[in-house]
């Protein structure tokens, strides 16, 4: 497990995460299709840079790739 924070944050990490989200959330019970991984692309940048974003990265270090993943950040009270 690795955790990082949004400066550390790189396009090959992006990249890594991506794929990894088309592939979990193309199967059941979502079904979302590839523009919802384009979606996902364009949005999380924006979430990187925000005010305390932290994400875990769980990688296949053989494989060397990102096999899961969960990020947040600092929101507003009542956002």
């Amino acid at each position: 497990m690795r955790r990082l924070t949004g400066p550390e944050m790189n396009d090959a990490i992006l990249a890594q995460i991506t794929d990894t989200y088309r592939q979990v959330f193309r199967e059941a019970p979502y079904f979302e299709n590839e523009e919802y991984a384009r979606l996902f692309a364009r949005y999380l940048p924006g979430y990187v840079a925000r005010d305390g974003f932290r994400c875990c990265l769980a990688e296949n270090e053989a494989e060397g790739r990102v096999i899961g993943f969960a990020y947040g950040f600092t929101t507003m009270p009542g956002s």
